[in-house]
């Protein structure tokens, strides 16, 4: 699945204000915001061979299982990127490179990680914000993180992300 997204970096406080009622005229939020508690292990090999090849592996622990999310195609430019997307759930927290389901993906995968290992190289633990909106000429998700990273220099995790669900881009583009 390719998703069209619009990523933000903010302040706690931003986050804080985000989360509340949307007050925009060409938007109308839809079903009450949702919040729930994730976990994110990243992973790449010592190399960071995937990451080099433009690719993100995750898994995440949400509601007491894991899924595996494997992001390509990712560059961001000016604050939007336009990845293929591809989600499997796993039994454990360990990457199962078998179950990416497109096979041209998979195989980029295993060749930036044949002869090495994947190991997590960051964790993040968030409480995650949820809305869906209906814009003029599309339906959007938005979503709100504010976390820990328990990372060398990195305490807190402030974001944000507008993602297009359906119809045109430009309901992505209006609303920001």
């Amino acid at each position: 699945m390719q998703e069209l997204e619009l990523k933000f970096e903010l302040s706690k406080s931003d986050v804080k204000r985000l989360e509340g009622e949307w007050r925009c005229s060409n938007l109308a939020s839809g079903l009450q915001a949702t919040t729930e508690g994730l976990r994110m292990l990243y992973f790449d090999t010592p190399g960071h061979n995937l990451h080099a090849a433009g690719l993100s592996l995750r898994l995440t622990r949400r509601n007491g299982h894991w899924l595996q999310t494997l992001k390509a195609d990712q560059p961001v430019a000016r604050g939007t990127s336009h990845p293929v997307e591809l989600d499997c759930p796993v039994p454990s927290h360990e990457p199962e490179l078998a179950k990416i389901n497109d096979k041209q993906v998979r195989r980029v995968v295993e060749k930036a990680v044949r002869g090495t290992s994947l190991h997590p190289v960051f964790e993040t633990v968030v409480q995650r914000t949820r809305r869906k909106i209906k814009a003029q000429s599309g339906k959007l998700a938005s979503e709100t993180d504010g976390g820990a990273a328990p990372a060398k220099g990195v305490t807190e995790v402030h974001a944000a992300q507008l993602e297009l669900k359906a119809e045109s881009a430009a309901g992505l583009l209006l609303a920001v």
